[in-house]
């Protein structure tokens, strides 16, 4: 190869065209990104950019047709732990909502201050201020 330029392709070890794009098992791959493309199909790989409960979705769809999934390994447990991630997940929502309320009742219940008050408590602490500067 001459410096500066660019190797040439040569043709390589590539595989049969009749081989090409499809699986070890003989089926072609197909890409799915929501539940109506799985039908019909008896291999696919879901998509990269699918999210979790779309995929969720396409898993159980995928079981009921008896579809082959690709880019994973085990459709049951998959599904058993996003179920068990979803609802963890649920149970820190609420509980984030709970504390968030009870700080709101319990800023309602305390008495507010009148303006008269909080401009003597300002008064009185910048006499401590000064005071202590001394």
């Amino acid at each position: 190869m001459r410096r500066g330029h660019r190797r040439k392709p040569n043709i390589g070890f590539s595989s049969p065209r009749e081989a090409r794009g499809l699986t070890r098992d003989g089926f072609s791959q197909n890409i799915v990104h929501n539940a109506f493309e799985v039908e019909g199909k008896k291999v696919i790989i879901i998509g990269s950019t699918v999210g979790l409960k779309k995929k969720m979705e396409l898993v159980k769809k995928a079981n009921e047709l008896g579809v082959k999934i690709l880019n994973l390994r085990n459709p049951s447990e998959f599904l058993a732990r996003v179920q068990e991630a979803l609802k963890n997940r649920k149970e820190k929502t609420q509980k984030k909502a709970e504390k968030k309320t009870e700080k709101q009742d319990k800023k309602e219940k305390e008495p507010k201050e009148s303006k008269d008050e909080m401009a003597e408590k300002l008064k009185e602490e910048k006499r401590k201020v000064l005071e202590g500067g001394r």
